[in-house]
């Protein structure tokens, strides 16, 4: 009497159950490229994000202190305040952190790929009746060729504040194009207002 006995995997099994090992191996390292770029985007749009809230904040600080510059004569602009494609310049009260009186000030922003602010002193002088820059100083707020700056005043015609003021960022990197919205209430605290400040 003859009695077969199997002692291992033929070529074939082996075969088949290596080709599906490999599958499976090939499909999990798919959904972890998958997750790790999904990832990465998400970490990269987040810091993108980050930094233009933290810009958009400095102007909006600055904006919500704007008054009329035309009570300013000689402090360099004749308009309420004077808003172009790349450069925004008003006057502004502001003060130290560790005073309660705030002294104008002339605020000029400039936009695109680098956003500088520049604030300076506003002096009366009573011999000429007119208010001059003493003095300045300028800080950086953005410098980094992933993000564009854009000003864009809405009440062009108005000759009083509140002014309506866009406040636009384009961010583009290697990976994707991104437009950032945010949104101020203005001074009064009350949405869809005319003060209001946005950023789209």
């Amino acid at each position: 009497m003859k009695h077969s006995s199997r002692s291992g995997f033929s070529l074939i099994e082996v075969l088949v159950a290596t080709a599906l090992l490999v599958m499976i191996v090939l499909m999990l390292s798919q959904v972890f490229h998958a997750s790790t770029t999904a990832w990465d985007s998400g970490l990269t749009r987040t810091q993108g994000a980050m930094t233009i809230r933290a810009v958009v904040g400095a102007i909006e600080r600055d904006l919500r202190n704007a008054v009329n510059a035309t009570n300013f004569p000689g402090c360099g602009i004749t308009d309420p305040m004077k808003v172009s494609n790349s450069k925004l310049e008003f006057v502004a009260f502001l003060g130290e952190a560790t005073s309660d009186e705030a002294e104008p000030h002339f605020v000029e922003i400039t936009g695109g790929t680098k956003v500088t602010r520049t604030v300076s002193p506003l002096e009366f002088s009573a011999g000429s009746g007119r208010w001059s820059k003493k003095g300045g100083t300028s800080s950086e707020l953005l410098d980094d060729s992933e993000y564009s700056v854009k000003f864009i005043a809405n009440d062009a015609s108005k000759t009083n504040l509140p002014l309506s003021v866009e406040i636009r960022v384009e961010y583009t990197s290697a990976q994707d194009l991104g437009t950032v919205a945010a949104r101020s209430a203005g001074r009064d605290c009350t949405w869809n207002t005319r003060d209001d400040i946005i950023a789209r």
